[in-house]
């Protein structure tokens, strides 16, 4: 795996990821001692790279532009020694290792290459569709699982979010989710043993520095933190 170890943490820490095989760098690595959030997680999606991280505020970051990626380690108690840190990743790097490696799915030409990703668990393949925002898209995600599927996966998963916050409320993702699967079923849009190895995948949301549950009021929350930070570092610039 390719990692990007924030300045929050030890430059050991990618050495130690170095010796276990992955392809890890420090922000010190990359002349990034003095950047902005925004700069390092520009930087490891551009490399394709998890960032690990005890800043609470790469989260806050993520939920408010909405974006897909880059992945995320977070040590959230933010101040763990250099062995507690590197315990902490160690036992993440294990529970994603445990039983599951990644599965490239070789998609034909003609099939738009958006899958999220795959993995192989026991010797069976899953390929991931994450929707995370857009209610309107479950329908082409569950055509999507269709093409995974003939292209040799053995099962498709959606992950849809149950608290998807946006201005004018709140949505389950996954409601819709079952609603729309129901209605292929209901309307001859696939066959019953195709949709038995199509999966939902329900998640809920929260505010990392806080555990509430992501809502109207914790996303106005962190949209005005953002916009104080902003305004003070402008300030600050300035």
């Amino acid at each position: 795996m390719k990692f990007l170890v924030d300045m929050a943490l030890s430059p050991d820490l990618a050495i130690w990821l170095r010796s276990q095989g992955h392809d890890a760098v420090h922000a010190s690595d990359l002349a990034l001692n003095r950047a902005a959030d925004t700069q390092i997680l520009s930087t490891a999606l551009d490399g394709k790279r998890v960032v690990i991280s005890a800043d609470l505020d790469f989260p806050r970051l993520l939920a408010l532009a909405g974006a897909a990626g880059p992945g995320l380690v977070l040590l959230r108690s933010g101040n763990y020694s250099e062995a507690e840190s590197l315990e902490c990743v160690r036992r993440v790097l294990m529970s994603v290792a445990d039983g599951r490696s990644p599965f490239e799915l070789h998609l034909p030409p003609n099939v738009p290459q958006e899958l999220d990703f795959a993995f192989a668990f026991g010797g069976r393949s899953v390929a991931v569709e994450i929707e995370k925002a857009n209610r309107e898209k479950i329908l082409r995600d569950i055509l999507k699982c269709h093409m995974y599927l003939h292209a040799g996966a053995d099962f498709a998963l959606i992950a849809l979010p149950k608290n998807y916050s946006h201005t004018h409320g709140v949505w389950n993702l996954f409601d819709f989710g079952v609603q729309r699967l129901s209605e292929c079923l209901a309307y001859g849009f696939g066959t019953p043993d195709t949709f038995d190895r199509i999966l939902l995948l329900g998640f809920q949301q929260f505010v990392a520095s806080t555990n509430a549950p992501l809502s109207q009021k914790t996303r106005l929350d962190m949209r005005d933190q953002a916009g104080e930070q902003l305004a003070h570092s402008r300030y600050l610039v300035t």
